[in-house]
């Protein structure tokens, strides 16, 4: 994976502070929400945008043991949920491609100690819940599931 290999930061590129209380969100509409448009200096996931910018543009063996690239439609449905989770002022932790050609999006806590996954492939999208301690959770993805993912991950 050398052309991400340096791209993968923790921290949003800019100066401007983050805080990490999510807001509950009660219903998720992504024909019907708002884009908010952020100035660049104070973007907290526009290395979010640059890294599926830079996912779009890859080819098939990107990792050079056979991963697939991601198709359009996959790219299209993260960077959708990126822009619903800015609506509501949330800072994206990490995003990255897999082997299948899916896109993961990486939602975490503010002590990092419990996370959501949420991971489009072609035809499904799952979300994997990593409690503090115990087995992973895997279910299937919708945004009626968002409202009850960022509750859990905020207790």
């Amino acid at each position: 994976m050398p052309a991400l290999i340096n791209n993968y930061c923790t921290e949003p590129r800019s100066n401007t502070p983050y805080t990490y209380n999510i807001p509950v969100i009660e219903k998720v509409d992504p024909q019907n929400s708002t884009v908010i448009a952020w100035p660049h200096s104070f973007n907290p996931n526009l290395h979010i945008h640059r890294l599926l910018d830079e996912f779009s543009v890859l080819q098939n063996d990107w990792d050079e043991e056979g991963a697939l690239a991601p198709d359009i439609d996959v790219i299209e449905k993260a960077r959708t949920l990126v822009y619903i989770l800015e609506n509501h002022g949330l800072r994206i932790f990490h995003v990255a491609p897999g082997p299948n050609g899916e896109i993961m999006i990486d939602l975490r806590n503010r002590d990092k100690t419990k996370s959501v996954e949420i991971i489009y492939y072609n035809s499904s999208s799952v979300a994997v819940k990593f409690p503090e301690s115990g087995y992973p959770e895997q279910l299937e993805f919708d945004y009626d599931l968002l409202p009850e993912l960022l509750a859990w991950i905020n207790q």
